[in-house]
């Protein structure tokens, strides 16, 4: 049955405020890195749900998958650091950050980021550009994958 009152309460607006791409920012292990001329993130969870035929429609229930967060960086060329631990075949935290002020931001560490060989160097309008295909892979120090922080200036409680 259908009642005309909300039993959670009145419900309140918070005011929008977006994030500028400009106010991005990209660390590989703690340090800033210089000249991001593009990045791109992509995470999969890998569930799959079991689709069986119901009177309810609903679904029958939940397969767990394998979870992958792959991406790309785009950096022009002002060191090889990026180029060396594709080519050494290490891994390095890896930290994509938007920030409005200290209050709100996102951000989204790749506890262990392995980077595939870089794709030929192209010329740019000021110098060369690579860009980087990477994959997170689990760090069992960190005991996850990734780690995602948003700060919106709402109080705990509020999302328990």
């Amino acid at each position: 049955m259908r009642t005309v009152a909300t039993s959670g309460g009145t419900p309140t607006s918070a005011a929008y405020t977006a994030f500028n791409k400009a106010q991005g920012s990209i660390t590989r292990s703690g340090s800033a890195l210089a000249q991001v001329t593009g990045a791109r993130l992509t995470y999969a969870n890998g569930m799959e749900a079991v689709r069986t035929i119901r009177a309810d429609r609903r679904v029958e229930g939940v397969d767990p998958g394998i979870a992958r967060c792959t991406g790309q960086i785009t950096v022009r060329f002002v060191n090889t650091t990026l180029l060396a631990q594709a080519q050494a075949g290490t891994s390095a935290e890896s930290a994509l950050a938007f920030t409005i002020d200290a209050n709100r931001s996102l951000t989204i560490t790749l506890h262990e980021v392995n980077l595939a060989a870089a794709k030929t160097p192209i010329e740019g309008p000021a110098g060369l550009e690579a860009s980087f295909d990477f994959r997170a892979a689990f760090n069992a120090t960190a005991t996850r994958m990734m780690t995602a922080v948003l700060r919106n200036q709402q109080a705990g409680p509020e999302y328990t």
